[in-house]
């Protein structure tokens, strides 16, 4: 991945400066405040920025336009629910000869919609709908909060957020499962 340009998605104000490939093409809804371009500058890394609506990017355009024809490596950091399914669907439809690598730390799966879901079949072939996958994407956020009990010393509060840590691992269970039918080599691993 030397010679890969690192697209950022939700990139906000910078990456992290332990990233250092070298250039970056840096994704966002928004244009945030510039304050790490200067680091970035000193770092002597390559960097541009584009302000798109994640559903409608098209990487193997980015690729040849912005990277100049160098393999991507796709980097995503706290990109929200269907964000995060756009930008799974964004890697899928450019292949892996054009992004050689997708690292994504998934969160708020509450927020995920089941039309942006790349996975729909991987439900479907557990009998499950659009109000199931509606009722698992809320029940996930019982992981975070453990639901309205967190407050209490009840026993079922154990129980609650292990099935909001089983309905986010389902969900990343599908997406997984997305990435390897187009040909990536998939793991999930768990951030602490």
């Amino acid at each position: 991945l030397a010679r890969a340009a690192l697209t950022a998605q939700r990139a906000g104000p910078g990456p992290a400066g332990a990233l250092r490939p070298d250039s970056f093409v840096l994704l966002d809804v928004y244009m945030p405040r510039k304050k790490e371009d200067k680091r970035l500058r000193a770092l002597g890394v390559g960097f541009a920025r584009h302000k798109i609506g994640i559903e409608h990017l098209d990487l193997a355009a980015l690729r040849r336009e912005a990277a100049r024809g160098r393999p991507l490596a796709v980097s995503a950091n706290h990109l929200c629910g269907a964000a995060a399914d756009y930008a799974l669907r964004a890697a899928a439809a450019a292949g892996p000869r054009d992004v050689e690598a997708v690292v994504m730390s998934t969160c708020c799966h509450h927020r995920c919609a089941y039309e942006a879901y790349p996975n729909r079949a991987f439900f479907e072939a557990l009998g499950f709908g659009p109000d199931e996958f509606r009722q698992i994407t809320r029940m996930s956020s019982w992981a975070v909060d453990g639901g309205p009990a967190a407050a209490g010393a009840g026993a079922g509060d154990g129980a609650r957020r292990a099935a909001g840590l089983m309905c986010k691992r389902l969900l990343d269970t599908g997406r997984a499962d997305f990435l390897r039918a187009q040909g990536y080599d998939c793991e999930l691993v768990e951030c602490v």
